[in-house]
C-alpha cells in the first residue's frame, strides 16, 4: 500500500473514532440525566393471555386480540412461566 493511501486510511479511522467518542459521551450524559433510552416496553396482561392460551387460543390469536406482536407475547409468557417455576 502506498504511503498516501495508508495516511488517508489512518485519517479516516481517526475521524471515525472521534465521532464515536462524541456519540458515546453524549449517550452517557443523557443516561446521567436519568432519561431512559431504547424502545418503550409493551404492557401485556400476561395472566389474561395465559388464560386465553389455556382456553385453546393460539399465541397468534391472543396476540391479535391484545394488539401486540406474537413474538413479544411468546417471550413474555415464557418469562412469566420461568419466574413461576
Amino acid at each position: 500500500m502506498s504511503k498516501a493511501a495508508d495516511k488517508a486510511i489512518r485519517q479516516i479511522d481517526d475521524l471515525a473514532r472521534s465521532i464515536h467518542a462524541v456519540r458515546v459521551t453524549g449517550l452517557d450524559r443523557v443516561k446521567g440525566e436519568g432519561k431512559k433510552l431504547g424502545r418503550p416496553t409493551t404492557d401485556i396482561d400476561v395472566i389474561k393471555a395465559a388464560a386465553m392460551v389455556a382456553d385453546g387460543m393460539t399465541i397468534r390469536q391472543v396476540a391479535e386480540v391484545l394488539g401486540v406482536n406474537h413474538v413479544t407475547l411468546w417471550q413474555r409468557l415464557q418469562k412469566a412461566k420461568g419466574s413461576n417455576a
